[in-house]
């Protein structure tokens, strides 16, 4: 009885490890999104590189880097948003220092249009509601 206990117990060891071996990689995920932050995902449906943001303002994002173990700078090149910011909407712009055109995300609590998994559809609202803006964000402020 103690050998097949012990040989149930290394089969369930070994599907354990199995599992955690074939694990996608660990970026992010939309539920990583802080509270008080914009979040931006390198791909689209909230995965990829991440990083997230609570400043009021970034004027220039190829000043900043996603997220370890993603080393690239961010500038043009996120593919999904999230605001979770809980005191304004956020307006994310294709030109540094807030210039050109945006995009406008309501707070989290508002209950909509506060987030899109996929920039190329043209969600969000603002002056360029309704473009593709996958890769196309440079710069952010909350209102």
């Amino acid at each position: 009885m103690k050998r097949v206990l012990s040989r149930i117990l290394v089969i369930v060891a070994l599907l354990g490890g199995t599992a955690i071996a074939f694990e996608a990689p660990a970026y992010a995920t939309e539920s990583q999104c802080g509270s008080t932050s914009v979040c931006l995902w390198g791909e689209d449906d909230y995965s990829g590189c991440f990083r997230g943001m609570s400043t009021t303002k970034v004027d220039d994002y190829a000043t900043i880097r996603w997220a370890s173990p993603c080393t690239a700078r961010i500038d043009n090149g996120a593919n999904s948003v999230k605001n979770e910011g809980t005191s304004c909407s956020v307006r994310l712009y294709d030109g540094v220092n807030q210039s050109g055109s945006f995009i406008l995300f309501n707070r989290e609590l508002d209950g909509a249009n506060f987030r899109d998994p996929y920039l190329a559809n043209g969600g969000g609202t603002g002056s360029s509601s309704g473009q593709n803006w996958q890769d196309r964000i440079s710069s952010h402020l909350f209102c």
